[in-house]
């Protein structure tokens, strides 16, 4: 039982981190969509300071989301559409 708690818990712990960084990286996201863009914070996750370089700069970037057909997957595939739709 203590085993399985334990690995629960890790893998809890990395989507809470996965979460996170995916919302930083929505975060930075749209403010370099925006014309005044003041401030933006690389360093709130590795994955946002991981991609600064490729973020950063007068490059044009393009995103692809994928979606999935199924209902099972309807609140993530909604999630997906509006963070592609900024």
């Amino acid at each position: 039982v203590d085993v399985m708690y334990s690995i629960i818990l890790s893998l809890t712990s990395k989507l809470v981190f996965c979460h996170f960084s995916l919302l930083t990286l929505s975060r930075v996201l749209a403010k370099l969509g925006k014309k005044d863009r003041g401030h933006i914070n690389y360093r709130d996750s590795k994955l946002t300071r991981i991609l600064k370089p490729s973020l950063s700069g007068n490059a044009r970037m393009g995103c692809i989301c994928c979606i999935s057909p199924s209902m099972q997957f309807s609140e993530e595939s909604k999630s997906t559409l509006d963070f592609a739709s900024r």
